[in-house]
């Protein structure tokens, strides 16, 4: 399980995307895993995807998947990138109405 990077040693995070609109979803999505993947590199994230259920109640979901080490520089690392990402998604008209959960240690 370590030599590819799954739980315990590493932990899966997913950030889960959602709105009423499809294409502020899959904007909103595809930006974030692009930071994701400019800060922490390609290997790490998974998406965007779409989840098992894409619409729940008219509202579309995206997912990104981030596998990260346990330790606390790589928790600091992903948590200050979340941050920056987050403040530019709210900032940006287009996409700032998308709504972002995320889930630790999921799966």
């Amino acid at each position: 399980r370590e030599q590819y990077n799954y739980p315990p040693t590493f932990q899966f995070i997913v950030f889960e995307f959602s709105h009423k609109d499809v294409e502020k979803t899959a904007a909103a999505a595809r930006y974030f895993a692009t930071g994701m993947k400019h800060r922490l590199g390609d290997d790490c994230v998974l998406g965007p995807s779409l989840p098992p259920v894409e619409r729940v109640r008219n509202t579309y979901r995206r997912e990104v998947i981030l596998k990260t080490s346990r330790n606390s520089s790589a928790a600091k690392q992903w948590r200050n990138a979340v941050r920056e990402l987050e403040d530019y998604r709210k900032a940006e008209h287009a996409i700032r109405s998308v709504r972002l959960k995320i889930n630790v240690d999921a799966g």
